[in-house]
């Protein structure tokens, strides 16, 4: 569409008032077209493979059982900890290893058929199961050993955050998981029971699996030639695949009445409202509202999510990001979590049984270990049936002399008194040592004249470290490990604040004045 011209501006009022009628007729049209070109931008390097791959993914899974959603309740997340704060110890070495391709590895396999879901009635301890079939259960755990009691994976969430916590012997814990999992958990605990089931006698390929391995093999060549940026486009491409399965949609709840907030400010933040009304608002510092909560009145002029509801204009309203359950296939999802979780663990518990190695910190497809100097040749002898060039297998990406590491995601290796390896999440640009802040771009939903707009703004490193483990305390000056909370901590609404206070006002100007150190030394 052409945009019209304007007309030359004379004194007589009429040419004034032309003009300005065509000023607003070049505006909407710029908007317009502004808007067509935004519908392009946003959807980003997943949103672009959602388009590329779920209409593949229907066709060759064009139906499902409703029982598909009882593989929602297993864990989403896998392990993402620092154990150790900081080693500088003069006698040991620390190596840095990297899955290639986890998530790549954990499509490969045997999954659940979607189509031949079935539900069973269990209740039979683990032991007195012959065979377990391919599918989720529900299943309790008891008795927990010492590897479980330091690396339990999974979660309990409270004010918008998930925390890792210690198990011990004397509590259980309930959930859903797949049949991996169990085989590796039934020699961590003393009682596993198991309460039901949703099965699948029938075992399918994933329908991913042959586009990864041709991806993995194309990332190899690339990497061959040293094309860095092919390279990295198919590692990113194999790692966001297991998750085309689960598209998510963001939609609008109504909040009619004080009712309906308080049912959703305790399914976001686990605690009771009407029970706990004044620690809330103590702990309401802690609660990060701009991911878990977008309040505002919905004006449907502005607004791009649908809303069902009638009579919600100047209602307030909440937007959620949620699963689209009528277009995904969970327990394909599911499956390659489990897959991914137990490789991670079975890894894990394999480092740990060699006597003088520490964990200092495990994130998905990457784990650093501590051991003594004179023990790096034997151990590494020992790790050669875990290291190769396939997928799932590990390389070494680092050896150093010395660590930090503030959360999953944040650490900084030295060897021979310089940096060989650093990684801050969530801060773009590198650490500057007088500020100890950086800028890095957001966009924003805040609207002008209907178009989102990026807006510069500038955080913190103390801002992007987790609030979720405590320092134990200091014995000595070169070693400094994390400490989970226990479970009671977390549940208790006033304890866990006095923890979180306690962290946010000592531990995290503490961290930051040894990263700071640990830089400049």
């Amino acid at each position: 569409m052409k945009i019209k011209s304007l007309k030359a501006i004379g004194k007589n009022q009429a040419f004034y008032r032309a003009s300005l009628s065509d000023c607003r007729q070049n505006f909407k049209q710029l908007r317009r077209l502004v808007k067509k070109f935004q519908s392009f931008v946003p959807m980003g390097f997943f949103g672009t493979l959602q388009n590329k791959y779920h209409q593949k993914l229907l066709k060759k899974i064009p139906q499902k059982e409703e029982l598909d959603k009882f593989f929602m309740n297993a864990p989403h997340s896998s392990l993402q900890e620092a154990y150790i704060f900081k080693e500088l110890r003069k006698n040991r070495t620390i190596l840095a290893f990297d899955f290639n391709s986890m998530f790549g590895w954990g499509l490969l396999g045997a999954f659940s058929n979607p189509l031949t879901l079935k539900y069973k009635v269990i209740n039979k301890e683990l032991k007195d199961i012959p065979e377990l079939s391919l599918g989720t259960y529900k299943v309790e755990f008891q008795g927990a050993d010492d590897f479980i009691k330091k690396f339990f994976p999974f979660t309990v969430s409270k004010i918008g955050k998930s925390y890792y916590f210690n198990l011990n012997e004397r509590e259980s814990w309930i959930g859903w998981l797949t049949v991996d999992e169990l085989k590796f958990y039934s020699k961590h605990f003393r009682r596993i029971f198991v309460y039901e089931g949703v099965i699948s006698k029938e075992e399918i390929k994933h329908p991913f699996a042959s586009i990864c391995r041709r991806l993995y093999k194309q990332r190899n060549h690339f990497k061959s030639q040293s094309n860095k940026t092919y390279s990295t486009l198919c590692k990113l491409e194999i790692a966001c695949l297991h998750a085309i399965s689960v598209p998510t949609i963001r939609t609008i709840k109504v909040i009619e009445n004080i009712s309906d907030l308080k049912n959703l400010l305790r399914s976001k933040t686990g605690f009771c409202v009407d029970e706990n009304i004044e620690l809330f608002s103590q702990l309401s510092s802690y609660i990060n509202f701009k991911n878990n909560f977008r309040f505002r009145f919905y004006n449907p002029e502005v607004s791009k999510e649908r809303i069902w509801e009638k009579n919600s204009i100047n209602k307030l309203c909440v937007s959620l990001k949620e699963h689209n359950e009528g277009s995904s296939i969970y327990c394909l999802f599911s499956e390659v979590l489990g897959h991914v979780r137990t490789r991670l663990l079975e890894t894990i518990e394999y480092i740990f049984s060699f006597q003088g190695a520490e964990i200092c910190y495990a994130n998905i497809d990457s784990i650093h270990v501590s051991l003594p100097v004179d023990l790096k040749d034997q151990f590494l002898e020992y790790m050669l049936p875990l290291i190769g060039q396939d997928m799932g297998m590990l390389k070494i990406e680092a050896e150093a002399s010395e660590g930090v590491w503030l959360s999953p995601g944040i650490y900084c290796l030295k060897n021979d008194g310089k940096v060989i390896m650093e990684k801050i999440k969530g801060i773009s640009s590198r650490w500057h040592p007088v500020t100890v802040s950086s800028q890095r771009v957001y966009t924003n939903s805040v609207r002008t004249s209907g178009l989102t707009l990026p807006v510069y703004s500038k955080i913190s490193l103390e801002k992007v470290i987790g609030l979720k483990n405590e320092l134990e305390q200091l014995n000595s000056r070169d070693f400094v490990r994390f400490n989970r909370f226990a479970l009671n901590e977390i549940n208790n609404p006033l304890v866990l604040k006095n923890k979180l206070k306690k962290i946010r006002d000592v531990d995290v100007p503490f961290l930051i004045k040894e990263w700071e150190e640990f830089h400049i030394s």
